[in-house]
């Protein structure tokens, strides 16, 4: 049985926002991206969202959307990097779809987020957030290499996929 939901997760930087609709356009699905929609519900940017309203009530949004993607049908969703390392949240979305992490190590994240806003790197590190998040991402059904090229990515999860919906079919 094919999965109806494919949750990209990993650190910022790792490549959910790019590999996603690359992923997305090989299977023919939807592509969403959680922090994108965020942003579009609250008609605020993330920075401006955590000054405004602090970082729970982002947090709190993120779920939600996060809850209602339960609905959506042959999706990509890329999560934002602190979506599925919410309590519960990580136990969830391994039961509504198939959670594929994109890994990779700080200093090819701190590279690819340089020139990037991200508030949450205002306050901590990446080697902090790898160090808390990544034993929560391991729980995932698949893991990547996210120092691969995006298409390279993108064409074994599309590959992967087909051999666990065969497996699943027999």
């Amino acid at each position: 049985m094919q999965p109806e939901r494919i949750y990209l997760t990993g650190l910022p930087g790792s490549g959910k926002s790019t590999v996603g609709p690359l992923l997305a356009r090989r299977l023919g699905w939807a592509f969403v991206d959680l922090d994108r929609l965020v942003e579009q519900r609250a008609g605020l940017r993330i920075p401006e969202i955590f000054v405004r309203r602090g970082e729970l009530a982002f947090r709190v949004l993120e779920r939600d959307l996060l809850l209602e993607s339960a609905g959506w049908l042959r999706h990509v969703i890329a999560t934002g990097g602190g979506t599925l390392a919410q309590p519960g949240l990580m136990d969830w979305a391994l039961e509504h779809g198939w959670v594929v992490y994109l890994r990779a190590w700080p200093d090819l994240l701190r590279q690819r987020t340089a020139h990037q806003e991200r508030p949450l790197l205002r306050y901590r590190s990446l080697e902090e957030l790898w160090r808390d998040r990544d034993p929560i991402y391991q729980r995932a059904h698949r893991i990547y290499d996210a120092s691969l090229e995006p298409h390279q990515l993108a064409e074994l999860i599309v590959q992967e996929l087909r051999v666990v919906t065969e497996g699943s079919a027999g």
